[in-house]
């Protein structure tokens, strides 16, 4: 594979502030999952389209989340039966930036993805004083109904489209931790495209180009299938074997 940091400082960059323009708090999402051996040929096809991210001096970020739930996992199982108006609660830190934030993300029955967070001085191991209230101003919930359950960490590359409100993220390198039990993905690619509105996209055409198809993957529950003995997964199995085959692939290119 080629260098990955030489192709993507062929990208123009887009700076934090700059990038508040395109925060899509409230958003139409699309994900795709695929194997890492697309990304040269994507980025090349990408950057007269899309500027990127830059963190201090750095276009690959680091993100660590912490998701809580309750002790017998609603979240994940509202998320599982596909619920509408299942959410996920979490602290997410952006390593770069040295940013944290406490983050209730909704989706709705519309399929729209809203986002609710405050700044926080860092992670923290318990939903307490600011968070607990924001939490319980946000969602019709007791604050002390949810404990911590999974640490992830991943990096993301973020893309903005030069010309329309829209944002590409993807990530790799995930690594899911909890209790000691251990998941890492290194040929998997979570990308996501996220619009105010459904619009076309250069990103989802070429995707679709490529034989590269849309289909809904949460990291939250990847990750707890794989590190949580004998959880109920039945109705994520479609995804999880589509998942499985690409971290197993070891070919240079995935096959169409």
């Amino acid at each position: 594979m080629e260098n990955m940091n030489e192709i993507l400082q062929s990208f123009k960059s887009i700076s934090l502030a700059e990038m508040d323009n395109v925060s899509l708090m409230d958003r139409y999402d699309r994900k795709y999952t695929f194997h890492t051996a697309w990304l040269p040929e994507l980025f090349h096809q990408l950057k007269n389209d899309y500027s990127i991210l830059e963190v201090n001096h750095k276009r690959i970020c680091q993100y660590d989340s912490l998701y809580f739930d309750t002790p017998d996992l609603q979240l994940y199982h509202r998320h599982q039966y596909g619920r509408g108006n299942r959410f996920k609660i979490r602290f997410r830190k952006y390593v770069e930036s040295n940013l944290t934030f406490f983050e209730v993300k909704v989706k709705t029955n519309r399929e729209r993805t809203v986002k609710y967070r405050i700044k926080q001085p860092d992670i923290a191991y318990s939903l307490q004083g600011e968070p607990a209230a924001f939490l319980e101003k946000q969602m019709p919930v007791k604050s002390s109904d949810f404990v911590p359950q999974l640490m992830i960490s991943f990096n993301r590359i973020t893309l903005v489209h030069q010309s329309l409100p829209e944002r590409a993220t993807i990530d790799v390198g995930l690594v899911s931790e909890r209790n000691g039990n251990r998941y890492e993905s290194n040929n998997l690619v979570i990308a996501e495209i996220k619009q105010n509105r459904t619009h076309r996209s250069s990103f989802a055409a070429l995707l679709k180009q490529s034989h590269l198809l849309e289909g809904a993957v949460s990291k939250y529950c990847i990750g707890m299938i794989n590190t949580v003995s004998g959880i109920r997964q039945n109705n994520f199995k479609p995804r999880l074997l589509q998942i499985r085959k690409i971290e197993h692939d070891t070919a240079s290119r995935p096959a169409r």
